[in-house]
């Protein structure tokens, strides 16, 4: 898994604002505006909503 595909299964349950909101605290708007230091913990976030 990567954080393109576990952000598409989380907005499939909790919808594109949720997603956005991710990303928004860590200064993005996507995948590709991640500081890579924050790639784990976006990732986390992001992975328990989609499992949850």
């Amino acid at each position: 898994m990567n954080i393109e595909n576990t952000a598409a299964e989380a907005e499939k349950k909790y919808g594109a604002e949720a997603v956005e909101f991710v990303f928004k605290k860590y200064g993005a708007t996507c995948s590709e505006d991640l500081n890579p230091s924050d790639y784990s913990e976006v990732f986390g976030e992001l992975y328990q909503m989609s499992v949850d």
